[in-house]
């Protein structure tokens, strides 16, 4: 049911006094939220960034319009939604992921990543047993406390990418806003976070003239998009190491209340462990033993890589082109194909930070089916097209280069490690074994560095 809400019929004070009847029954009876829902302003007016409610870790803003529409338990849901967007450390660990956010670009991927917040953080809202929001994001196969946000968000990437959003990425930002005193107007249009319509436009009143145009809403959807991330303000990966750090500190108090009274639901505890126990991603140890081996006289330690600042790692930093081969082999047998979305993605992102100047791509089942010969510079086209399917051959891509008489500096082979080996090579090799069927016990390379894809 579609309802179009008149924002100057929309009484701001009483939406805001319920919201904060929601945050008080939080900071009162929940002994979990009672410490995050007191820590953070909490505003409900016509600045909210968002239809609907949304966080940059700092600050939670409501849209009036949106709370007209909630019932007060599903006031207090929203709430906790956002609180744990902060404690999940959501808008942080999206410059991880999406290092391109930071530039301000590729909207689509935020809104995915919005997306996996979603779904995991309703998982655990939906098993503390708080009030459903019509339409919210829940799905069992998201709802596996073993799941990441990370491993839901590459989970959504492969499904957009198969099945592209006819509605583009939304890219526009609204403009304009009513000023000035009294009956003022103002005109604006464009488009805001996720394609929706822009805060400007309208007629404003008062000394704020933000009211905007009418909006419209899905009563049976509202939940699905009730609350936006913003990437943390932090105008520095120190600020945000920081931030990380103060915000598992608050969670480990949290839990230990919780856990003294006896009202943890196991989910929380999963929550909670998987962000104040860090552990190094893959991608980040992958990205730790390419720099040793492609190193060179290029990289110092004289200014340490500031994005490893949040794991206590000192890393130097590349200060001018690399002069490195790479060969890159992904398994295309089958078993590794639903973790090539997220090497694709990591491998671009670490190469165009290690600036090789040469960079061969395999794909190989029992044998070589493509390859691709990259000059490396950023932003080039990478092939995620595949070939292959049939067994596993590990010795293919060793065969091809020695033919041909290349000795790369480093091979990266993404695999799940199944498989015939070759004799150990002159050059290092790093096996990344999928998650998917990886088995340390049984499956270890017989030489090369390994890294578990988790």
């Amino acid at each position: 049911m579609q309802k179009i809400i008149n924002p100057a019929e929309v009484n701001v004070g009483e939406q805001a006094r319920r919201v904060e009847l929601a945050r008080r029954d939080l900071i009162n009876y929940d002994p979990f939220f009672r410490y995050m829902a007191a820590r953070h302003e909490v505003k409900t007016d016509w600045s909210c960034p968002s239809m609907t409610a949304c966080t940059d870790s700092v600050t939670i803003w409501f849209n009036p319009a949106f709370v007209s529409l909630l019932s007060g338990p599903q006031i207090k849901t929203v709430l906790a939604h956002e609180l744990l967007h902060i404690y999940w450390c959501h808008a942080i660990r999206v410059k991880r992921v999406i290092p391109e956010i930071v530039r301000n670009v590729r909207r689509a991927k935020l809104r995915i990543w919005n997306q996996a917040g979603d779904y995991r953080i309703n998982a655990v809202l939906r098993d503390c047993g708080f009030h459903a929001v019509e339409g919210w994001l829940w799905d069992a196969k998201y709802a596996d406390e073993k799941l990441s946000t990370e491993d839901v968000y590459y989970k959504l990437l492969e499904e957009a990418e198969k099945s592209p959003d006819p509605e583009g990425e939304g890219e526009g930002e609204g403009e304009g806003e009513g000023e000035g005193e009294g009956e003022g107007q103002g005109e604006g249009d464009g488009q805001g976070p996720e394609g929706q319509p822009g805060e400007g436009g309208g007629s404003g009143k008062g000394k704020e003239g933000k009211e905007g145009k009418p909006q419209k809403y899905d009563t049976s959807k509202l939940g699905e998009n009730m609350g936006e991330v913003l990437p943390s303000p932090a105008k520095t990966e120190q600020e945000d190491a920081a931030k990380e750090a103060e915000q598992r500190t608050v969670l480990k108090q949290a839990l230990a209340t919780a856990r003294a009274q006896g009202k943890l639901p196991g989910s929380l505890a999963a929550m909670v462990e998987e962000v104040t126990v860090p552990k190094v991603p893959w991608y980040e140890k992958l990205r730790h033993l390419l720099t040793v081996f492609v190193a060179g006289d290029d990289y110092s330690f004289r200014r340490p890589h500031k994005r490893y600042a949040w794991a206590d790692l000192a890393m130097p930093v590349n200060e001018q082109e690399g002069a490195a081969t790479l060969c890159i082999v992904r398994d295309t047998s089958g078993s590794c194909l639903g973790d090539l979305p997220a090497f694709n993605s990591h491998i671009v992102d670490i190469l165009a930070e290690l600036r090789p100047s040469r960079v061969l791509l395999l794909d190989c089942d029992a044998m070589v089916h493509a390859a691709y010969d990259i000059e490396w510079a950023e932003g080039v086209h990478w092939p995620k097209e595949i070939e292959g399917g049939g067994g596993t051959s590990f010795k293919p891509p060793f065969d091809w280069l020695a033919e041909r008489g290349i000795v790369p500096d480093v091979l990266i082979y993404l695999t799940d490690c199944y498989g015939t080996y070759p004799n150990p090579t002159e050059y290092p090799t790093v096996w990344v074994c999928s998650g998917e069927g990886y088995n340390q016990d049984q499956f270890k390379p017989p030489f090369g560095e390994v890294i578990p894809l988790d």
